[in-house]
């Protein structure tokens, strides 16, 4: 692209193309046709678009890549007006932008490149920069201008689409520093609850206003979860578990004090899953909010979840049999709204990042449902009817038997009988809250703030010959050694060393893969009583 030329030096200072050019005068009528269509070719090979105006506005040149930009089908741009080819506006004021073309001509142009909106004859719309330089004869003579286009739609939306990405993943950072911090306060909180309602009659009315608060602590720590599984791609965290849990918590939370109705149908013999509790529960959360929406003023969300076997034997009309995942069993869960449906040209969009047709929506919701869907090896689908409503289908592999994750029946620690802990964690609270839990339930304990701290803690048991039957530690100890180069070190002394990894970092692979880096078990920030007693218990035995 040609940008910012001197009026001496563009093509010599001479248009060929216009007419009463004095220097085809002088030249042989063979030689002017010659230079006429040779400038002729060499604006026509060249990609961007290319106008040459004369003294009026009015089009005397266009060549194919100005006829494309503009969109007209009409027969050549030559001829017309500027003004009439395409409507031209100023990028960020959206104002219709006025061609001076006396500026232009006089070389007094107020900018040789500039960046504006042009909408073609299809109305849609181009951004393009601008370069405009006058056309002089070879006696310094005024014969019109040309106007160089570059259309920068394309660079100007991957920019911001990197932009924006961008600016996901520095939040998602910031996030993962918070959401540590903040899974141990509520670690702390939860824990303290815990044993406050253990001092309360049963069925009072104090405990029972303490189990509420213990579950929207919980509910106050998927917060985090649901920004780090879009922003930094969060690793599902899978337990075995039903839908139904799921299902009814999400639609209780959604649908609360709206006046949209909620028809829920699970089978009888509903499998099991294995899924991320908080990644799922954002899955169904944000399908049942966009089902909502759908109906501002009220109607009907139908959510069905049934079993479905994929193999050979489903029929080939059967929209499952032709889905991108392997033959297995599956549940299928929809969700059908009786909304105003979905644009068909929109459909194939909905899950694309940054699209949505709610101007005041980030059009992330079903990019991060799509992302969750795909990371649990399932698959998602939608159909609509504009004026009837939208269905969206997902197929997530379950599990046929019913077995669940093991918990304890009740909130109540296995007795200690002595039994030596070793704690290591760099929050007093957290260190706090389990050394008081542990001792009460019998259970002899060291704390330590960092890893260095813990490997000493052991050596000197081993010396004493009164080893501990468990460690607890951090995964992450900022500015000290963590959990995973103390549990090296301790376990190069004693192999037979049993460590339970806890973190607030949800997303970090360790917790995934926790066995092949030598941990006993795993924990995630919050935990609840339920899930640290069974853990403890399984590891212990």
């Amino acid at each position: 692209m040609t940008e910012n030329v001197p009026h001496s030096t563009f093509l010599e200072g001479t248009n060929p193309l216009q007419k009463g050019n004095k220097r085809c005068s002088a030249e042989s009528p063979s030689e002017c046709a010659h230079a006429h269509k040779l400038l002729e070719l060499t604006l026509e090979k060249i990609v961007e678009p290319v106008l040459i105006l004369d003294k009026i506005g009015t089009i005397s040149f266009c060549n194919g890549g100005a006829q494309k930009l503009f969109q007209h089908n009409d027969g050549p741009l030559t001829g017309k007006y500027l003004i009439n080819a395409a409507q031209f506006l100023e990028e960020k004021t959206r104002i219709p932008f006025t061609f001076n073309f006396d500026a232009i001509f006089a070389g007094d142009f107020p900018n040789h490149s500039l960046q504006l909106v042009l909408i073609d004859s299809k109305q849609r719309e181009h951004l393009i920069k601008l370069s405009v330089a006058p056309l002089l004869t070879s006696d310094g003579r005024l014969s019109g201008a040309i106007l160089i286009m570059h259309d920068i739609t394309y660079i100007h939306k991957m920019e911001t689409e990197l932009f924006k990405t961008r600016k996901i993943e520095s939040v998602g950072i910031l996030a993962s520093g918070i959401a540590h911090d903040f899974n141990n306060i509520l670690t702390g909180i939860v824990t303290n609850l815990f044993m406050a309602r253990t001092l309360s009659p049963t069925n009072s009315k104090s405990n029972q206003l303490i189990l509420e608060a213990e579950k929207e602590a919980f509910r106050a720590s998927t917060l985090t979860k649901q920004l780090l599984s879009f922003a930094q791609g969060e690793t599902p965290v899978k337990e075995t578990m039903s839908v139904c849990t799921i299902l009814e918590d999400s639609i209780g939370y959604c649908l609360s004090g709206t006046n949209v109705e909620s028809n829920l149908s699970i089978a009888a013999d509903i499998w099991n899953f294995s899924v991320d509790r908080g990644q799922m529960g954002q899955v169904i959360q944000n399908l049942i909010r966009n089902g909502k929406e759908s109906m501002p003023d009220g109607g009907t969300l139908f959510i069905n979840a049934t079993n479905i076997s994929i193999n050979d034997s489903v029929s080939p009309s059967d929209t499952a049999y032709f889905l991108p995942i392997p033959w297995g069993l599956y549940i299928k869960l929809t969700v059908n709204d009786t909304g105003k449906g979905i644009d068909p040209c929109d459909l194939d969009k909905i899950f694309d990042p940054y699209f949505t047709t709610k101007p005041d929506h980030s059009g992330l919701g079903l990019t991060t449902v799509f992302a969750i869907v795909k990371k649990h090896d399932g698959y998602i689908t939608a159909r609509s009817t504009p004026g009837v409503g939208t269905t969206i289908t997902v197929y997530l592999p379950a599990i046929s038997n019913k077995h669940e994750t093991p918990k304890l029946s009740s909130a109540k620690l296995t007795k200690g009988n002595n039994r030596r802990i070793l704690i290591m964690d760099d929050n007093d609270i957290i260190r706090m809250v389990v050394t008081r839990l542990l001792t009460k339930h019998g259970y002899r304990v060291t704390s330590t703030t960092h890893g260095a701290a813990a490997v000493e803690a052991y050596e000197a048991a081993l010396q004493e010959n009164d080893v501990y039957q468990a460690c607890i530690m951090d995964l992450t100890v900022p500015g000290g050694m963590g959990a995973l180069e103390a549990t090296q070190q301790i376990q190069a002394i004693d192999e037979s060393a049993k460590v339970i990894v806890f973190s607030g970092y949800s997303n970090d692979p360790i917790l995934i893969d926790y066995a092949q880096h030598g941990f006993a078990g795993v924990l995630v920030k919050p935990f609840s009583i339920e899930d640290f007693s069974a853990i403890l218990s399984s590891v212990l035995e």
